[in-house]
C-alpha cells in the first residue's frame, strides 16, 4: 500500500485579523516540521497568483510561522505579510502547496 498525504491546505481570506490568525495557525499545524519547500498561492474567482515561496533545509513549519518579510520598508511577520498581500490584491482564498 502506498502512503499518501495531503500536500496543500486552503483557507479563506478573513476580514478579521484574529480570525485570519486562527485559520493560519490551524493550517500551519498541517505543514511538515522538517526540511521542505512550499508556495503560497492567492485565488480570486478563476485567477491565481503566487504570493510567496518558502524554502527551509531544516524546519519548514518554523520558517512559515516565524519568517519575516518587508512590507512598506518595515519588517513584518510572514503571516502578516501574507495577510496584507492577500487583502491588497483582493484574493478570496489562499492555498499553501507543499513542494516535494
Amino acid at each position: 500500500m502506498k502512503k499518501t498525504r495531503i500536500n496543500h491546505f486552503t483557507m479563506t481570506v478573513a476580514s478579521s485579523n484574529a480570525e485570519f490568525r486562527k485559520m493560519f495557525e490551524d493550517m500551519l499545524t498541517q505543514i511538515p516540521d522538517g526540511p521542505g519547500s512550499c508556495i503560497v498561492i492567492g485565488y480570486k474567482d478563476q485567477d491565481s497568483q503566487i504570493i510567496d515561496l518558502v524554502k527551509n533545509t531544516t524546519r519548514l513549519r518554523k520558517a512559515v510561522r516565524s519568517g519575516t518579510k518587508n512590507w512598506n520598508d518595515k519588517s513584518v511577520s510572514r503571516y502578516r505579510w501574507i495577510q496584507e498581500s492577500a487583502k491588497t490584491k483582493g484574493f478570496d482564498t489562499i492555498k499553501i502547496q507543499i513542494i516535494d
